[in-house]
């Protein structure tokens, strides 16, 4: 992605701030025959088949700041069980709990991209160098970073984000606009906040034996996740499902990695490689 791409996108983000994010009309569904990622017991089976993204195969949300897991669970036992949770734990072994408040997972996504941004690492709202190919789309678009980093993302609230942009183009922004801005924002985040609440699988859930369904959680965003942890309850006792996803979503929402050089030592100057076979280096 060159530069003048990247800006463009970054600013879109920044517009998309300050007016409030859609929702995508008509936006395709995630793909439905695909496991990311799986694991089992011998009370249930669970696999990963999706997670959707800003900007990413099956996204319904403009600039979505927050991650979506789509997870099926099977009850292989002869005895009822209950899901009481999932958590996804990030490259940083930062545990990350289910939400169902926009408001809630765009503050968590914030403090995410803040103990990142202490690293000296940047968050990408969406795909960044995750192995698209690992989500099982086309390599020709793998390790591109749509979306914008968190930090621009969330670039103050609707006047100061309205003004940034207003002076940029050379546009005069007065109350009244502000104002309507707001109330469109407002709108948004409301209607976004309607269908995550909609969208979401309540839990506990029970499934009876033999019983399959389709987990539907939202996170904050959650870099590079190292697994999905399904805490369950069976005749009185806890179990746990842990899906390793350090492979399958290796890169998620972090910058693409620099190109290494096949062979660095070949286009050496002859006084470079002389100094490096000399005797004592």
């Amino acid at each position: 992605m060159n530069f003048r791409m990247h800006g463009a996108v970054l600013l879109m983000a920044l517009a998309l701030s300050a007016c409030g994010a859609k929702i995508v009309k008509n936006a395709p569904p995630p793909p439905v025959d695909r496991i990311v990622a799986e694991a089992g017991s011998p009370h249930m089976q669970a696999q990963l088949t999706w997670v959707l993204v800003s900007e990413g195969p099956g996204s319904w949300a403009e600039e979505a700041v927050w991650d979506e897991y789509l997870i099926r669970v099977r009850n292989t036992s002869s005895v009822p069980v209950e899901i009481n949770s999932v958590v996804v734990e990030d490259s940083s072994g930062q545990a990350a709990v289910t939400m169902d408040s926009r408001s809630a997972l765009i503050q968590a996504s914030k403090q995410t991209a803040k103990r990142y941004k202490e690293q000296g690492i940047s968050v990408y709202t969406g795909l960044g160098s995750a192995g698209m190919t690992a989500l099982g789309v086309g390599s020709t678009v793998a390790g591109m970073a749509y979306g914008s980093t968190l930090a621009l993302g969330f670039a103050g609230g609707a006047s100061s984000s309205s003004l940034a942009l207003g002076t940029a183009f050379g546009l005069v922004v007065t109350g009244p606009v502000l104002g309507t801005i707001g109330v469109v924002r407002a709108t948004r985040a409301h209607k976004m906040n309607k269908r995550i609440q909609a969208r979401n699988t309540p839990l506990p859930l029970a499934l009876a034996p033999g019983e399959e369904r389709m987990l539907d959680v939202f996170f904050p965003i959650t870099p590079a996740p190292n697994r999905v942890s399904i805490s369950y309850r069976q005749d009185d006792a806890e179990h746990r499902i842990d899906i390793d996803t350090r492979r399958a979503l290796a890169g998620l929402h972090l910058p693409p990695l620099e190109p290494v050089a096949s062979d660095q030592g070949a286009g050496a100057a002859p006084e470079a490689q002389g100094a490096a076979n000399a005797p004592g280096m």
